[in-house]
């Protein structure tokens, strides 16, 4: 029986590290659940300084409208939905980040701390070498979405229709 698991393996998973692939999965649906609960609260912080520039200036009155609860109720009136708008682009983005992350550093790491011991390097100063290759490399991946994420949130029209 161990064999045949051996086999299968073997032929089918012979070059994926299985670690960095749980990693992925972990970030993603870690991310996901987060970035969904987050989202009216990312999205009353996108529009709320912007909120100035976007409405006619008859409307905005910044004595009695420039309050994050002004800026709430106004998403709400436009749209019930609307506090949710851009949750795809805002999942593409964050998830695969933070997937891509996690996956990124459990790959590199061992390759980078082995200059622990060939160089004598802090551990400390290692993990924070680590970290920021990964951030940056799953950053330049998945900034196109957020530049997306964040346009349909400040544009109401094309916010309302997804």
């Amino acid at each position: 029986m161990e064999s045949r698991k051996q086999r299968y393996t073997f032929k089918t998973c012979r070059n994926i590290n299985h670690k960095s692939l749980y990693s992925l999965g972990a970030g993603f649906c870690a991310r996901s659940i987060c970035s969904t609960i987050m989202l009216p609260i990312t999205l009353v912080k996108t529009r709320y300084p912007s909120q100035s520039m976007f409405t006619p200036r008859m409307e905005f009155d910044k004595t009695t409208n420039n309050t994050i609860f002004h800026t709430f109720r106004n998403v709400l009136k436009v749209n019930r939905r609307g506090l949710f708008s851009g949750l795809v682009p805002t999942i593409l983005r964050d998830a695969p980040n933070s997937g891509l992350y996690i996956c990124f550093y459990h790959t590199i790491k061992p390759s980078i701390m082995s200059l622990h011991d060939s160089y004598n390097t802090p551990v400390t100063l290692l993990n924070l070498l680590t970290g920021i290759i990964a951030g940056i490399s799953a950053t330049f991946l998945t900034h196109p979405f957020d530049m997306i994420k964040t346009q349909m949130q400040l544009n109401s029209s094309v916010a309302s229709r997804v």
